[in-house]
């Protein structure tokens, strides 16, 4: 009834039309329960574009994001930056970029690294962003439910970023209050520094 009303209310002062559910947006597959109370989005479409643009589609299955263990150096990158390869590479990581930043936050630890070589990128380089990619393609249609809450209406929920706060000056933190969007909590990273004292 709220939703009806506000769509009238928005129809008195604009020209608005029905298309129905929501199913597709800017790349994101959304699939809506209602009954369920779930909303997903997951970037399985965009997926399949990239893998098709980089002619990976027929890639081998990986299971993580990155090679456990390796550092992304600038060791790596040649004298002079190859124009073609950094272009391409720039493309690839974009493309990744915007999977990590909509649907697929598993993978932004690994892409920031990538990110890190967008001027001069070299083999190793390459190398992990595909391999981001490959992770990509078997496992695109993960991504992000929102589930209504009446059981615990009141839930607060944090997270750490992917490598678990290794380097603590840089280390990410993000909460969440009952199921809802996820926000940068420079107040939960000053929380922490209370309760756990650099110097300990």
């Amino acid at each position: 009834p709220v939703y009806q009303q506000f769509i009238q209310d928005l129809g008195k002062k604009y020209t608005l039309s029905d298309q129905g559910d929501l199913h597709y947006y800017l790349g994101v597959n959304v699939k809506q329960d209602l009954h369920a109370g779930t909303v997903h989005i997951c970037q399985s479409t965009y997926i399949k574009v990239l893998a098709d643009r980089f002619l990976m589609a027929n890639s081998n299955p990986v299971s993580t994001q990155l090679q456990p263990h390796i550092k992304l150096t600038k060791a790596d990158c040649p004298p002079v930056p190859d124009k073609m390869a950094v272009k391409k590479y720039q493309q690839l990581v974009g493309g990744l970029m915007y999977c990590s930043n909509f649907t697929r936050v598993d993978v932004a630890f690994a892409v920031n690294q990538c990110a890190k070589f967008m001027t001069n990128c070299g083999p190793s380089h390459i190398n992990a962003a595909k391999q981001v990619l490959q992770y990509l393609i078997h496992t695109s249609e993960r991504g992000l439910c929102f589930r209504r809450s009446d059981s615990s209406p009141n839930k607060l929920s944090g997270y750490a970023d992917a490598d678990h706060a290794a380097d603590p000056g840089v280390a990410e933190y993000a909460v969440s209050f009952s199921m809802g969007a996820l926000r940068p909590a420079r107040a939960v990273k000053a929380l922490i520094s209370a309760i756990n004292p650099p110097w300990q």
